[in-house]
């Protein structure tokens, strides 16, 4: 089943001194269950595309649909919604609260959707368990590694049972060997249904995660 589809898809973005025209032209399909990587380096576009397909952002030209119905355009309260009701976002950041909890790290996403309180527990445990760190589940987040970090932020994205994750570069602060532990982690949920889309400038990422790969240069899409 098709759960996202971009057709044409242009993005400029205006400084004080230029216009940058961030997508050129970019159609892609995203099937349930896919591995998709988008490679590129940075300024090529990545990032971009994936606020577009994900509704962190609107396109200027083209079409944009998800689950058949056509979204090129909306406002902040349906984007809000779709990305609540279909997306978990990971980010090389992390984006986690450091004086939170990881349970309450987990749990913040599932509060925003006003998730009653035992399906919000029940969540959090099953999300939790998925990423080994259900001992750890009342340790401040500052007092975590970075790869248990980003456990907590996949965690927290997997919670609430989003459709479709999306990573730019989720790996990018993490060593090696951490690295591979946590493409572990992310293979096993796609095995488990989720939808995977991840922007990366790393060859070994690609290589790992071994999905459907297109290249990004100066905004344009390639497979």
């Amino acid at each position: 089943m098709e759960i996202i589809k971009l057709e044409s898809i242009e993005k400029y973005y205006r400084t004080r001194y230029e216009e940058v025209h961030a997508l050129r032209g970019v159609s892609l399909s995203v099937n349930e269950g896919e591995k998709i990587v988008v490679m590129g380096p940075s300024g090529s576009g990545k990032s971009t595309l994936l606020h577009i397909l994900a509704f962190l952002d609107n396109p200027d030209d083209g079409k944009r649909y998800i689950l058949g119905e056509d979204k090129t355009q909306v406002g902040d309260t349906e984007a809000a919604r779709l990305r609540r009701d279909m997306f978990g976002f990971v980010f090389q950041e992390f984006n986690i609260i450091p004086e939170m909890t990881v349970e309450e790290n987990v749990q913040l996403p599932l509060k925003i959707k006003k998730v009653p309180l035992a399906e919000q527990k029940n969540y959090v445990e099953k999300a939790l368990k998925a990423v080994g760190l259900i001992d750890k589940r009342n340790r401040k987040a500052y007092e975590l590694s970075g790869g248990e970090r980003q456990r907590v932020a996949i965690a927290r994205a997997v919670a609430s049972d989003s459709k479709v994750l999306v990573m730019d570069e989720p790996t990018g602060n993490l060593d090696e060997e951490t690295e591979k532990e946590i493409v572990k982690l992310i293979l096993g949920l796609n095995e488990q249904g989720k939808t995977l889309v991840v922007v990366t400038h790393s060859d070994r990422l690609a290589r790992l995660i071994d999905g459907k790969l297109y290249h990004m240069e100066d905004g344009k899409l390639y497979k």
